[in-house]
């Protein structure tokens, strides 16, 4: 592969992951009306798509492809919010 193709699949890919980083952290208020923990359950289907794509960009193409760690706070959000909430004693205990 050419140095210019090279170059465009990498944009392209990190496009893709910011673009699943960003729906992984909204779309639990998009949906947050209907069943709001199956778009948790969604959010973090796509964070962990998210993951691999993230790990395999950074091993093909290393110090490159550091751009995409930006999606971090957005895929991370949520799985975080989660385990604070294991944390503090609040997992199947009711608390909003």
């Amino acid at each position: 592969m050419t140095d210019h193709g090279n170059t465009t699949l990498l944009r392209s890919v990190m496009c893709l992951t910011l673009l699943l980083a960003a729906a992984a952290f909204a779309l639990p208020w998009m949906f947050s009306y209907g069943d709001y923990a199956k778009a948790i359950e969604w959010s973090y289907g796509i964070t962990a798509v998210w993951l691999v794509l993230s790990v395999c960009v950074l091993t093909r193409w290393r110090k490159r492809a550091l751009w995409t760690l930006l999606g971090v706070p957005l895929a991370v959000f949520w799985p975080a919010m989660l385990f604070l909430l294991i944390i503090r004693g609040c997992g199947g205990s009711g608390c909003p």
